[in-house]
């Protein structure tokens, strides 16, 4: 105990008002998020009070100290086990003032977003949520919120609640380099924690530095998952055995959790898993290679069911976006569309990538072309969301966005909403590269991206979540400063 007070943050309390900060917890199946969450906890301020609101109710196992860090299981409030009326509902959604609707359309387990049966069960499921977090935050005077970024209703009702409520959100999110940090709102914007001085100099140096860095690089981000997530599309007895492991864990989960409907069933299990595997045979034979001196254009293909495209743009088909920019192309010029290097080609939609390499000027390519030659040679990349926009932003090379991650900054790339601007931008970009760039805001804001990212001793992957005691603590400082200094970059 002393050892660990030794490296207790300062205290944050603002006159005699202590900070209470809720963790959601169980995003993973078995809930082993809440045993980083707990470790971030026990190192956050003492007058701090610490909760972690879990799904899973074996969870509680993780937490070791009971005095520092409370242990909830959201599922033994009352709100979930009886049936709502339709002006419960009807209310809860205006208080939201979200539709309700909407939502399904955030979680990769809500399958068929036309069934009646099945919103109606959607619509009461989230109507609890919502009444869940309304009732917590007033009633417990919450300062902060905290969860991971995961697609599915339990975890997005109450970030989407926290703007209604006046909470502040701080969300642990992936950084931009490999085992690192940053801290997010609830739009997933980056919180600026580390506001120290700064001056152009020292931009420069640093931006100089990490631009080497990078085009030193061989592969794109996260080269570890590239390699696990590949290996969990094989077909081998132990990758079997594996799928067996999640599968019981699974039908576990669900057993426990039937109050969240249970959307997704043991054949939709296996049979997404078959079709994976099926797929990305088939759509091996649409990558065609790259030709020499050919001017192009390049696209990469985002994970559909992905968070970062759920939650972030739920409305947004890539398919028909991919189309409609081939539309703008000048003659002589390609769209190179790359699958995702992390799922090899397995979550591309066979039917309708077939469809559009039929298109002239349309060329699907190998998900394992090095990214860094396409960036370095396209006339422009072109994004939704992807961190290959980030990328393309550090390299100082020509970048288009039609998303909301955190580059799409006018002056840092050129933000894209309405379809119509672009075949004027296409072609300024091809007349002038640092067409609608501001070199000193990409330098500024890639300065303070790096600057507010938590670098990791240990490791976080697709299946674990491996901190040290120091990660804890830098998490947790990183957390403690982002509350008193709350300001979004």
């Amino acid at each position: 105990m002393k050892e660990r007070r030794k490296h207790k943050i300062s205290k944050t309390r603002l006159g005699d008002t202590m900070v209470n900060i809720i963790f959601f917890g169980g995003t993973g199946r078995m809930g082993e998020d809440c045993e980083f969450k707990y470790g971030i906890g026990k190192y956050l301020p003492d007058d701090w009070d610490v909760r972690i609101v879990s799904r899973v109710k074996e969870a509680k196992k993780y937490i070791k100290d009971e005095k520092k860090v409370k242990f909830e299981y959201i599922y033994d409030d009352g709100i979930f086990k009886r049936k709502l009326n339709e002006s419960e509902i009807d209310d809860a959604e205006k208080w939201f003032g979200h539709p309700l609707r909407a939502l399904k359309h955030y979680s990769r387990s809500i399958k068929d977003v036309h069934n009646k049966e099945l919103e109606e069960k959607v619509f009461e499921l989230t109507t609890k949520h919502i009444l869940f977090w309304k009732k917590y935050f007033n009633g417990n005077k919450t300062d902060v919120f905290s969860t991971t970024l995961v697609a599915d209703l339990p975890a997005t009702v109450p970030l989407l609640a926290t703007k209604k409520a006046g909470v502040k959100a701080i969300n642990l999110f992936p950084g931009r380099i490999t085992n690192s940090h940053t801290l997010a709102d609830a739009d997933y914007n980056i919180i600026e924690w580390n506001q120290d001085n700064y001056d152009e100099a020292e931009i420069d140096s640093y931006c100089e530095q990490i631009k080497k860095d990078y085009e030193s690089k061989q592969q794109i981000s996260y080269p570890y998952m590239s390699k696990e997530v590949s290996s969990n599309l094989s077909v081998t007895p132990k990758i079997f055995f594996k799928k067996m492991r999640q599968m019981r864990e699974w039908k576990q989960f669900r057993k426990r959790n039937r109050v969240e409907s249970c959307f997704e069933n043991p054949k939709f299990f296996v049979k997404d898993y078959v079709k994976s595997i099926v797929r990305k045979a088939f759509v091996r034979s649409l990558f065609k290679p790259l030709e020499k001196n050919e001017k192009f254009f390049f696209f990469p293909l985002h994970y559909l069911i992905d968070a970062q495209m759920l939650y972030r743009e739920p409305f947004v088909d890539q398919y028909a976006l991919v189309e409609q920019i081939s539309h703008c192309l000048p003659q002589g010029t390609k769209l190179y569309v790359k699958a995702h290097p992390h799922w090899s080609g397995s979550d591309v939609n066979y039917k309708r990538a077939k469809q559009l390499s039929k298109i002239q000027n349309i060329r699907f390519i190998p998900p394992t072309t090095n990214p860094y030659y396409l960036i370095n040679n396209a006339i422009a990349t072109i994004t939704i969301n992807s961190t290959t926009g980030f990328e393309a932003v550090i390299l100082n090379k020509p970048m288009i966005t039609f998303g909301h991650e955190i580059y799409a900054k006018e002056g840092v790339s050129i933000v894209v909403r309405d379809l119509k601007e672009l075949p004027d931008i296409i072609f300024n970009v091809m007349s002038d590269p640092n067409y609608g760039i501001d070199i000193n805001k990409r330098k500024e804001f890639i300065y303070k991206v790096f600057k507010n990212t938590i670098k990791l001793e240990g490791k976080f992957g697709l299946d674990y979540l491996i901190y040290t005691e120091n990660d804890y603590k830098n998490i947790a400082d990183a957390y403690a400063k982002a509350y008193e200094n709350y300001k979004i970059l």
